[in-house]
């Protein structure tokens, strides 16, 4: 099994993560990765373009408590599997009838993805997730869905590369607060 690339590894361990070497199924390699913390939490870099100017004024009044004003947009790293396309399992019995593969089937190709959730976000959309049958597990396409449209509408960003890349490390969440006050 291919692991994931290097310069995803990379990233990963940019963001915080460790990364173990080791062998296993696609799904036990991304369930592997470990962050610090219980809930850990990226901030994208497009934040300020939400940002309310009450948000603008508290940062500039107190810019040491930037990482506890900046809350959206987030992504809460949480990677689980989750089943609801394969018979047999706990969440095909729990989501038969509720929901469909068919529009995700439509863009991975696979009749019965096996989804594997990365996290959640309070924005639209709520979840991201990728596929576990992949053809590409080093770089592998990152799909979204939303609690309003659960699985009747799915997109896709681009690869899990692409999505780690509009995720801030610590100190690049601090540059993009220097910038955005400069620019505001």
């Amino acid at each position: 099994m291919p692991s994931l690339s290097g310069a995803l590894e990379a990233r990963l361990r940019a963001l915080g993560a460790t990364v173990p070497a080791g062998a296993g199924t696609f799904t036990e390699r991304l369930s592997s990765v470990a962050f610090p913390g219980p809930d850990p939490t990226f901030i994208f870099e497009e934040w300020a373009d939400y940002a309310e100017n009450a948000l603008f004024d508290a940062l500039r009044a107190q810019p040491q408590r930037a990482a506890e004003l900046v809350t959206y947009p987030e992504l809460v790293w949480d990677v689980r599997p989750f089943t609801p396309f394969t018979p047999g399992t706990p969440d095909h019995d729990e989501w038969t009838g509720t929901i469909e593969a068919g529009p995700l089937t439509a863009l991975c190709g696979i009749a019965a993805p096996t989804v594997v959730f990365l996290g959640y976000s309070s924005g639209w959309p709520n979840h991201y997730f990728v596929i576990a049958e992949d053809p590409h597990p080093e770089d592998p396409t990152v799909y979204t869905t939303d609690h309003e449209v659960y699985f009747d509408e799915v997109e896709s960003p681009g690869a899990l590369s692409e999505l780690l890349a509009t995720l801030l490390t610590p100190e690049e969440f601090e540059a993009s607060v220097r910038e955005a006050l400069a620019e505001d």
